[in-house]
């Protein structure tokens, strides 16, 4: 990516609640990314961006991948 971005965030995009940052992949090869993580909301879509920071509150980068559950 160019130029490239720091972080990859996992965002859900929920019923009632809006858009909420799930939390950053980790990556210890660069080829394969974990995410664990449980939320309380009912989930319509998530999808990743890349940002330049992990700790944002909504989503301003590339969007890198979406599916709708």
């Amino acid at each position: 990516m160019t130029p490239p971005r720091s972080s990859y965030v996992v965002w859900i995009s929920t019923e009632d609640n809006g858009t909420k940052n799930l939390g950053q992949l980790n990556s210890k090869n660069g080829s394969k990314a974990v995410l664990k993580a449980t939320t309380p909301f009912k989930v319509k879509e998530i999808y990743i961006t890349a940002e330049e920071q992990g700790n944002i509150s909504f989503p301003a980068g590339i969007e890198i991948s979406r599916t709708s559950l």
